[in-house]
């Protein structure tokens, strides 16, 4: 016996019918139904639910109802789980809906979109829609990474906080939260990789626009991973020789089966480890009341050409900026203090300028 869920005709009571019979009885009012006809009810039915779900998901999106968007795709596929443009919108909304927190839901993306391409009984049009979308977020991660490496402000907000809890650790405590920060941008960029390896090289190669995506991506990368070692010079750390080989790896990955001469003017040479000058003099800067002192220049460039060159130099620098951020900050509101430490530098800087 092989059932199936129709509605009674009658009474609208939903009912299971034997579909090999040619007819069977309502068990709450007992009409008498025809199976067949009931079967071909429901399927109409289903029909013009599933065209109102997608219907009401295009609107929602349009409307950045996109929760509801979400939630319409979802009922469409309940109807009918082999529809690929319920996929698509359900892949769009979900786009919408990722965030840092949840690595911008990459995976739960790129899977809809696969799930897409499956139900989509190589309709060309459905499966290059999704190509499309799986490029542009790839594109668009690797970019928002290299946004978030380069800026600071969100961690000087946060040692600022940990600095007036506890001004010992705070650079400790920074350093952790950091760390965290850039753990998840590297997971995140990771996905997108992985995003845009999901799309053929052939359909890349046959279309110089996602060949040009492809491209900023790979640009990105390297400023992300160049933005990343800078990063980690704040704390006195860098990236080490497994890191570098890692990310060269993955910018290979980018450029898979792509021809090289369109990632000729992509300088590889910049995912380095080398020991930036870009973490801050905080005691000459909070002395001197300004980064781009020229005080703190000639300063920054003792420690980047002289300091850096010896184990013990890098010893001492590691060293200061676990301790100075603390002390600095003290330095910006005690005048006298301020007064004192300045004529030292300033001995110190003078002497520098004669060597130099």
């Amino acid at each position: 016996m092989s059932l199936v869920d129709v509605s009674c005709p009658n009474c609208g009571a939903a009912i299971q019918l034997d579909q090999n019979r040619e007819e069977g009885f309502c068990s709450y009012c007992g009409s008498k139904v025809i199976v067949q006809e009931a079967i071909k009810k429901v399927k109409i039915d289903d029909s013009r639910n599933l065209l109102n779900y997608l219907q009401l998901a295009e609107s929602a999106y349009n409307s950045s109802n996109i929760e509801e968007c979400l939630n319409y795709a979802n009922k469409a596929l309940e109807i009918n789980s082999q529809n690929s443009g319920a996929w698509i919108w359900k892949m769009k909304a979900v786009d919408c809906l990722g965030s840092i927190k949840n690595h911008l839901r990459i995976d739960e993306f790129q899977e809809t979109g696969l799930k897409a391409i499956e139900s989509a009984n190589g309709n060309e049009n459905v499966i290059n829609e999704v190509y499309e979308l799986f490029l542009a977020k790839a594109k668009v991660v690797i970019e928002l990474c290299d946004k978030y490496i380069h800026d600071v402000e969100n961690v000087k907000k946060y040692y600022d906080n940990m600095l007036a809890l506890d001004f010992s650790s705070a650079n400790e405590k920074t350093a952790d939260f950091d760390d965290s920060m850039i753990s998840t941008l590297c997971v995140i960029s990771e996905k997108a990789i992985g995003l845009k390896l999901s799309v053929p090289a052939e359909f890349i190669n046959a279309h110089q626009g996602y060949m040009n995506f492809v491209k900023s991506m790979a640009e990105s990368y390297v400023s992300f991973s160049e933005g990343y070692n800078a990063r980690l010079n704040i704390y006195g750390h860098y990236l080490t020789d497994n890191a570098i080989t890692a990310r060269k790896i993955s910018l290979n990955r980018i450029k898979k089966d792509l021809p090289e001469s369109l990632f000729a003017n992509v300088d590889e040479s910049r995912i380095n480890n080398e020991k930036k000058g870009n973490g801050g003099c905080y005691i000459a800067t909070a002395v001197y009341g300004s980064y781009d002192a020229p005080e703190v220049l000639v300063l920054r460039q003792f420690r980047d050409n002289t300091l850096s060159a010896t184990a013990l130099g890098r010893l001492f620098i590691k060293i200061y900026y676990r301790l100075s951020p603390p002390i600095a900050n003290r330095l910006r509101n005690a005048k006298r203090i301020n007064a004192f430490v300045r004529s030292i530098l300033d001995k110190w800087v003078n002497n520098l300028k004669e060597k130099y």
